[in-house]
């Protein structure tokens, strides 16, 4: 069952930073949340991981999860090991979730291999594709919201 202060958060469209460098928005009325991560140190990702499993868990079962993680204002972007480890983590949970994850970046060499990386996920349930706009990656996610 979604928790009180998420379904609260839902009804607002605000940017509500959950902490230093990694904001969360709540779009479409609450079908879809939006992180921003501004940074790649241990801090902001942990910080991140925190915010995305915290939606994970609390998502209702009978509603597509749907997620746009937005690095385009990262500072020093790069696919590390352990953003990569969190990534996978955040990939585990709640398995039987369907929904789709929109990894929004600037276009660069990192972008190629995140793009890699995302393809190589195990998790077929909820499916990832990068976009170099929110809006390209925020469209395909209502789409899929349209389908189901």
């Amino acid at each position: 069952m979604p928790s009180p202060e998420l379904e609260q958060l839902k009804r607002s469209t605000q940017t509500e930073y959950v902490a230093p460098k990694v904001a969360r928005r709540w779009l479409d009325g609450g079908a879809i949340v939006w992180f921003s991560i501004e940074a790649v140190d241990r801090a902001v990702i942990d910080a991140w991981g925190r915010a995305a499993e915290e939606a994970i868990m609390n998502w209702p079962a009978d509603r597509p999860f749907l997620t746009v993680q937005d690095f385009s204002n990262c500072e020093g972007l790069a696919l590390t090991p352990y953003i990569r480890k969190k990534g996978e983590y955040l990939a585990s949970l709640r398995p039987d979730l369907p929904g789709r994850n929109a990894v929004i970046l600037r276009r660069s060499v990192v972008a190629q291999a995140v793009k890699m990386f995302l393809m190589a996920m195990k998790d077929k349930r909820r499916e990832r594709r990068l976009f170099f706009t929110p809006q390209d990656g925020i469209e395909w996610l209502k789409q899929y919201g349209r389908q189901g």
